[in-house]
């Protein structure tokens, strides 16, 4: 059961499938909270202003991947980490202040490499819901 918030944020970075990662860019240091916790088949965890729902049975039952390859560009700390699912996989922010946002998704492709042929094979085909409105297909 949600509780009342203790403060509302302007904003909400998350690390999926990693540990807390701080990076500098045009604004400031913008700190992306940790997503390390366990899931399993059907999961439904909250935390203090922000919450992970994820459905469906891998087939090794890992739901966190990692890669210790040098990304292009650079990539910082938060490319190197993903959080998967089999069927749906659905964040939730809590503790917003009323306003307008930007949402900013940022994808990197790190289960397969360009050295595995079946590769560019795979499609990642996934729907993107904000206030309950389809934003991104």
């Amino acid at each position: 059961c949600l509780t009342k918030c203790k403060r509302y944020q302007r904003s909400l970075h998350i690390n999926c499938g990693g540990e807390s990662v701080t990076i500098t860019n045009t604004l400031g240091k913008v700190t992306y909270q940790a997503d390390k916790s366990e899931t399993k088949a059907a999961t439904n965890q909250h935390f203090e202003n922000w919450g992970i729902s994820n459905t469906g049975v891998s087939s090794n039952d890992i739901y966190t991947i990692s890669t210790s390859l040098t990304l292009p560009g650079g990539s910082p700390d938060i490319y190197k980490t993903a959080r998967r699912s089999a069927i749906s996989l659905v964040y939730y922010a809590f503790c917003l202040k009323n306003g307008a946002y930007n949402v900013k998704l940022h994808f990197m492709e790190i289960q397969f490499s360009d050295q595995e042929p079946y590769s560019r094979l795979g499609r990642r085909i996934f729907d993107v819901y904000v206030q309950g409105e389809l934003f991104l297909r």
